[in-house]
């Protein structure tokens, strides 16, 4: 008998959302608007968090009996000699499906020996991945009150404090298919990598890198059409900064919400073994792309699931982190990327109120200006949230919210280059101004600049803009280009291979001939 049945909820209203006009006493000849269009919203485009659009709810998954089935036995071992891995969390799901919901995760984690159990299985295709966190030395699984081993949603029992020597050390993702049949047992063995940590290794020799530190700036919540195009608009400093370093001019994020594309930014790309990936198909916007949204955000506070899970993803920090680089992060404290492994940063900080930025930032660079073999610095840049019931405004709306963000941006760059100056940093440190969301709020303005040549939404359109050191000055990208390729141009801005699993390359053109260091 099955366990549960799979309960989806899925948004399917048409509306119509039409431009404000912009007022007569700005008109907009500079940038070519088309008509207002009508669309069905996507997980990308609508409110997910209340909207319930391609959401499971439900407390077993469907490939899971009630009783009986086959019980999968998986042991994690590490790569560096083939120690187990207690601590690791195991996940098993169905294979991802062209354009479906993700399916639900079965979790359990590894026991001092490296073993976990998932009981219960029917017969079927599935996908088995295993990552270990970073942790102080001692682990138990989290636990959900009335949950069984081995069941959707957590894990029943708690593991003994773990006391291998590797129990600090975070481990990389690894996944691979699994079929199961109608045998009573299945056992199988996954083998991790270690990913970087916040002890300083030594730095790679030979590193051959134009730029000795680099500067990620996430300026969310903007179109790229606003920067690049819409002069009705003033922002000096980052056009300023585009004016002598390098553009690409068509780069489109994954999906539109933060979580997801904040990924995609720092990895290269979000875990297909999990959710089925359209990438290179670009989705049109109006389309379904069927990723679930649950697998982000969470459903009801379920551990293992959710905004607070741990991939293992090798991203640009793990990378840098191993070559001997020191690593920072700041940004709003619900853009920190849990997804990402934490461990490999030496700084952390959150930034406030908007008040608040200009010092932040300072403390951030006094630290990682010391260090000796260079740095990479992540900002993550959000709006302030609009008031309680009112909307984020047209782009066309002067003096309105929207306008209002791209002054603070813009100042904040302005602050950010003035900072570097005065510490005398200009000269080694490369800037990359990006987004992981480029629209502005889910109003009336959203798909403002409308849906651009690949017909995906000026929402999905995000900025790049490159300044300093490896930069090819004047340089223009216009050839379509997924985010996936931010990831790769920042590492190799300094010198370093791409993270691992990452799905495109850097972009050549953009930067100059690197030098020897």
């Amino acid at each position: 008998m099955w366990g549960a049945a799979i309960l989806l909820a899925a948004l399917a209203a048409a509306y119509a959302l039409t431009r404000p006009a912009p007022p007569s006493a700005a008109p907009r000849a500079a940038v070519a608007l088309p008509a207002p269009t009508v669309f069905v919203p996507i997980a990308s485009d609508g409110d997910d968090l209340s909207s319930g659009v391609q959401i499971q709810q439900l407390d077993h998954p469907a490939f899971q009996f009630g009783t009986g089935g086959a019980t999968l036995t998986v042991w994690v071992r590490a790569h560096d000699g083939g120690a187990p891995l207690g601590g690791a969390r195991v996940w098993l799901t169905l294979a991802p499906r062209a354009f479906a919901p993700a399916s639900a995760l079965v979790t359990d984690t590894a026991d001092p020996h490296g073993r976990a159990t998932i009981a219960h299985l029917a017969p079927g295709q599935y996908m088995l991945a295993a990552a270990r966190p970073y942790n102080s030395g001692t682990s138990s699984a989290p636990s959900t009150p009335g949950s069984t081993p081995g069941r959707a949603g957590g894990v029943a029992r708690a593991t003994r404090p773990q006391t291998d020597n590797s129990q600090t050390i975070p481990y990389a993702l690894s996944s691979r298919p699994l079929t199961v049949g109608t045998a009573d047992t299945v056992a199988v063995s996954l083998v991790l990598r270690p990913l970087a940590t916040a002890t300083a290794p030594a730095p790679v020799n030979g590193r051959r890198g134009a730029a000795r530190n680099a500067i990620v700036v996430e300026l969310n919540g903007v179109y790229a059409d606003t920067w690049l195009d819409d002069h009705t608009i003033d922002a000096p400093v980052v056009r300023g900064l585009a004016a002598r370093g390098a553009v690409a001019t068509q780069v489109w994020a994954d999906y539109g919400w933060p979580l997801i594309d904040d990924t995609v930014l720092a990895t290269g790309g979000y875990p297909s073994w999990r959710l089925f990936d359209p990438w290179p198909r670009l989705v049109p916007w109006g389309e379904q792309d069927g990723i679930d949204q649950a697998t982000w955000y969470g459903q009801d506070g379920v551990p293992g699931v959710g905004a607070d899970d741990f991939w293992g993803q090798d991203s640009v920090f793990d990378v840098a982190r191993r070559s001997g680089l020191a690593t920072g992060w700041l940004g709003a404290d619900a853009r920190r990327p849990a997804h990402l492994n934490r461990a490999a940063l030496t700084v952390a900080g959150t930034l406030g109120p908007s008040a608040g930025w200009e010092a932040a930032l300072a403390t951030t660079l006094a630290r990682l200006a010391r260090e000796q073999h260079g740095f990479l610095l992540y900002i993550d840049l959000a709006p302030p949230p609009a008031p309680r019931g009112e909307q984020e405004t047209s782009p066309a709306a002067v003096g309105g919210r929207y306008q209002q963000l791209v002054s603070l941006y813009d100042a904040f760059v302005g602050v950010l280059e003035r900072q570097l100056t005065l510490r005398g940093l200009t000269g080694a440190t490369a800037l990359l101004l990006t987004a992981g969301e480029a629209q502005a709020g889910q109003t009336d303005a959203a798909n403002y600049y409308g849906s651009g040549p690949l017909g995906r939404g000026s929402s999905l359109h995000v900025p790049l803009i490159l300044a300093g050191p490896g930069i090819a000055r004047g340089q223009r990208w216009d050839h379509p280009v997924d985010a996936d390729a931010v990831a790769p141009t920042v590492t190799a801005l300094l010198g370093l291979p791409p993270p691992a699993g990452a799905r495109a390359p850097a972009l050549p053109l953009i930067l100059a001939t690197a030098r020897p260091r």
